[in-house]
């Protein structure tokens, strides 16, 4: 789990209640499931060699409105690799993106979006309230925490771990593959992975960690399918079925009124 540092002005911050809490985590789930739909850009590349097209779900959320000037918080987010006994190991490196969303309103903004220099990432000018940080590396998990921000500075420590990959392949009842299947990973935070399978009805999701996750696949004209806690170790095979669509005829004492 992410580790917690906080600066002597961070009093307040660790009384947040956990109405608050539900509030913002609701909130930020019903907006990701929104932006994974609707918003997102959905960047497709081709690995060489393979058969499967991994996708990056970029969030594209509205900047902070302009009339919130009142901007008195700062976070300085640290990055490192967490090690095999699960303590804290060295800096991940330079160039991992951290990004602060703002819950306003029951509504998510993009408050700040930098980059990692010498372990650290600085984020300033930030409204007081609740956000959701959001850090993103090469070869890495991403990683993310709900924190509670007050006028002043504090600091945030996230561990990243390893990346995973899962491999999935979605086929009809009688083996067939199905291309454009959309798959959803969601694991403990509210911002699910995704990607679509290709015409061999493969698909790989990438920066995820050990888990648990929920597998959701959805293919126009078939019931969708969750898959809880799904292995590793060999690749995850979904079987849809056909939508069934019930037909109900007047009966003949209808047809005479």
């Amino acid at each position: 789990m992410p580790h917690e540092k906080k600066l002597p002005n961070d009093e307040g911050s660790s009384n947040a209640s956990a109405s608050s809490w539900d509030r913002a985590l609701a909130a930020f789930r019903t907006f990701a499931v929104v932006v994974a739909h609707w918003v997102a850009l959905l960047v497709v590349a081709t690995i060489p060699g393979g058969a499967s097209r991994p996708l990056v779900v970029e969030l594209v959320v509205p900047p902070l409105p302009s009339d919130i000037s009142d901007r008195p918080a700062e976070l300085v987010v640290a990055l490192y690799q967490r090690a095999k006994d699960g303590s804290r190991g060295p800096p991940t490196p330079d160039g991992a993106r951290v990004r602060a969303f703002s819950i306003l309103g029951g509504k998510a903004y993009g408050a700040a979006d930098t980059r990692v220099e010498h372990g650290t990432a600085r984020m300033r000018a930030l409204p007081i309230g609740e956000h959701w940080i959001v850090a993103e590396a090469n070869g890495y998990a991403r990683a993310s925490r709900m924190v509670m921000l007050v006028a002043g500075a504090r600091s945030l420590e996230l561990l990243m771990d390893e990346a995973r990959e899962l491999e999935v392949e979605v086929v009809t009842e009688a083996g067939a593959g199905l291309s454009d299947a959309e798959i959803e990973v969601q694991g403990g935070d509210p911002f699910p992975l995704g990607a679509r399978t290709d015409q061999t009805g493969h698909a790989r999701v990438s920066r995820l960690s050990d888990g648990p996750y929920t597998v959701t696949v959805t293919v126009p004209g078939f019931d969708t399918v969750d898959v809880r806690h799904p292995s590793f170790d060999k690749p995850l095979r979904v079987v849809m079925k056909k939508l069934c669509l019930l037909y109900t005829s007047p009966s003949p004492r209808d047809r005479t009124r």
